[in-house]
């Protein structure tokens, strides 16, 4: 009986350790698609400063009021 107890034990651990590697693979992924993420909200942050100089500038001219704003696609 003792046997089939540690069998079963390093059975359970076989499994879970199996799991566990899959969980860590994909975590690591997660990390990497975020940082990924954190690249592109960077460039969207510099994209939304250019934006806001342009309207700027067509507010300069006057070719646009302020409530309609061209510019609001982010």
């Amino acid at each position: 009986m003792d046997i089939i107890e540690n069998l079963l034990v390093v059975i359970a651990i076989g499994v879970m350790l199996f799991y566990m590697k899959d969980i860590w693979k994909s975590s690591r992924e997660i990390k990497r698609f975020s940082k990924i993420g954190r690249d592109m909200s960077k460039y969207r942050w510099l994209m939304k400063a250019g934006m806001q100089e342009q309207a700027k500038y067509f507010n300069a001219f006057g070719l646009r009021s302020k409530k309609h704003n061209p510019f609001m696609w982010y």
